[in-house]
């Protein structure tokens, strides 16, 4: 009997320990910005999840679901149309959360705490980016950046020009920041997006730890297209571009 009476005491502590837990992982949660794989930040304002691309500081915050505890630690995206995604803690290790879905064919969210982004040892030698448009395309034609931090371009209004501008330092390493998070290493050879109406893309990435293209029909991965949008927005923002035109 004295046994069992220990053995039940034991539980008890055992589960309050884990709703503790839970608990100070819920509330440590409001008020923080996590990144994911595709680096994306989710800022947790309270109970409202926001969301933007990584270091877009003057870009608007997206309001996209909501930060949830009963039993369990969820998430609930709300894309609108009736179009909710639910994601429940999985498991906090190593700085890391990660978010099982509630749909079978999603994949694991994996966030971890923006803080805790180090000072990577990826650099960039060369990054190649040719857009092929198939039907009606606004973006990129053409994308060129070297480890001098020059940048060359060229976009759909401008088809008969290439500009060039120079990268602050800050920026370029924010460009190889988004490589090693991104992990292209790991991305497949080819992509194939079945869609009426897009562009195919090639990408062609040196650096000193990979080499390695990329191809992908009609649209781009979401990873690839977060670092495009990435420097779109460097190119419209940056206070030290000099920039220059040249002709063909």
């Amino acid at each position: 009997m004295r046994i069992i009476v220990v053995l039940f005491i034991c539980i008890l502590f055992s589960n309050c320990n884990g709703k503790s837990d839970e608990l100070k992982t819920f509330n440590s949660l409001k008020n923080t910005v996590w990144i994911d794989s595709l680096c994306n930040e989710f800022h947790f304002k309270d109970s409202t999840i926001s969301k933007r691309l990584l270091y877009q500081e003057n870009l608007f915050l997206d309001p996209i679901g909501k930060l949830k505890f009963n039993n369990e630690i969820e998430l609930e995206f709300d894309y609108g149309n009736d179009d909710i995604e639910k994601y429940y803690l999985e498991s906090k290790l190593n700085g890391k959360l990660v978010f099982r879905p509630l749909d079978e064919y999603n994949d694991n969210l994996t966030l971890i705490k923006a803080d805790s982004i180090k000072t990577s040892d990826l650099k960039l030698q060369k990054l190649h980016l040719k857009v092929t448009p198939n039907f009606y395309y606004s973006g990129f034609r053409e994308i060129t950046i070297t480890n001098d931090k020059k940048i060359t371009y060229r976009k759909e209004r401008n088809e008969g020009k290439l500009e060039t501008a120079i990268f602050s330092d800050s920026t370029f390493h924010q460009i190889e920041t988004y490589l090693e998070i991104l992990k292209f290493d790991e991305y497949k050879d080819k992509y194939e997006f079945y869609i009426s109406d897009g562009a195919d893309y090639e990408f062609n990435i040196i650096t000193n730890k990979y080499v390695k293209i990329i191809e992908s029909t009609m649209r781009p991965p979401e990873g690839l297209w977060n670092l495009i949008s990435f420097i779109d927005f460097k190119l419209q923002t940056e206070q030290n571009t000099t920039a220059n035109t040249v002709y063909n």
